[in-house]
């Protein structure tokens, strides 16, 4: 059982959590989100691009926040990720790949 004492982060992929059903199942714009620029992106755009392919970098600052606290933004960590090879973008499709399985 989890000590009840240890708190642990919520992190998720949208930077407004209360409307996280209306832009993943309602169809709400994602630039939409006023919270946007908490997500460390650059501009709204890349935001509204991003931010629905994010859930493992969301769990990845989850856990690092679990740490100690301290974590990079989530495209802090996108920027990290891609120059591993997680995340690419088909140039054809624009189709974004998330993190690849090992």
């Amino acid at each position: 059982m989890p000590d009840p004492d240890l708190s642990f982060p919520t992190v998720t992929q949208y930077a407004s959590p209360d409307l996280i059903a209306e832009f993943a199942y309602q169809g709400r714009d994602r630039a939409a989100d006023p919270r946007w620029a908490e997500s460390g992106a650059p501009v709204l755009d890349t935001y509204r691009t991003w931010c629905g392919h994010m859930c493992g970098i969301a769990c990845l600052r989850m856990a690092l926040l679990a740490r100690n606290g301290d974590a990079p933004t989530l495209f802090e960590l996108l920027e990290g990720a891609r120059k591993y090879g997680a995340y690419t973008e088909d140039a054809d499709t624009g189709a974004i790949h998330g993190l690849p399985f090992f």
